[in-house]
């Protein structure tokens, strides 16, 4: 039976909310700190497209740029995506993000992911790898792509930082990639309460005692 429109739309937002929702409920914890903590952040901006197939999350971080990220969601079930589909959805996605820039961000780390039921034809995934656009064939897997990218810039982060003793924004940043991938799956023991974080904040702690991501699930 043909799936109505109705339909569709559901199912995309469902897709996107195994997103969505645990990333807020991150947001919602790292406020919380930096507030104990004294540092300012903003609050999430999130944007969806009436027929619920695009969505741009623009979420704050204490450095840097915020982290933008522009989901679009299919639906398509009936055959593979081919290059001219995937190419016009992802033309869309990126127009929706650049047309919130200069109102909920300016610059931004902006990471697109392309979620799909139907996997992409061969060409259509190597023109996704090349773009560096996340594919995920349902709302899990994409937590799970967007979780790994977390944790690679954390590691990443502690790799630059190596030596050194952190604190203020930049522990909270490192704190702030953790609870992210953390509320998206990842397996990360910090062992800590919101006020021994904001104590490390405070007074620091060396990179290298930061908790190591473990594993996802």
């Amino acid at each position: 039976m043909k799936m109505t429109e109705l339909k569709r739309r559901e199912l995309a937002l469902s897709e996107a909310n195994m997103v969505i929702e645990p990333l807020l409920r991150g947001i919602r914890r790292l406020i919380n700190i930096a507030e104990t903590a004294r540092i300012h952040l903003y609050s999430p901006k999130i944007h969806s497209s009436t027929d619920r197939r695009v969505y741009v999350i623009a979420l704050p971080l204490p450095i840097g740029n915020p982290l933008v990220l522009g989901i679009y969601v299919s639906t398509q079930s009936s055959r593979p995506v081919s290059p001219s589909q995937f190419t016009k959805r992802i033309t869309r996605l990126r127009k929706e993000v650049e047309d919130l820039r200069g109102k909920d961000f300016t610059t931004a780390d902006i990471v697109y992911v392309y979620v799909s039921p139907k996997r992409l034809t061969k060409t259509a995934y190597k023109n996704a790898v090349k773009a560096g656009i996340l594919v995920a064939q349902s709302g899990g897997e994409a937590k799970r792509r967007i979780a790994k990218y977390l944790v690679k810039r954390y590691e990443k982060l502690l790799r630059k930082l190596a030596g050194r003793r952190i604190w203020g924004r930049v522990a909270l940043f490192a704190y702030a990639l953790l609870i992210l991938a953390s509320r998206l799956g990842y397996s990360v023991d910090t062992g800590l309460e919101i006020i021994d974080i904001v104590r490390i904040i405070e007074t620091g702690i060396p990179a290298s005692k930061m908790p190591p991501p473990l594993s996802f699930g």
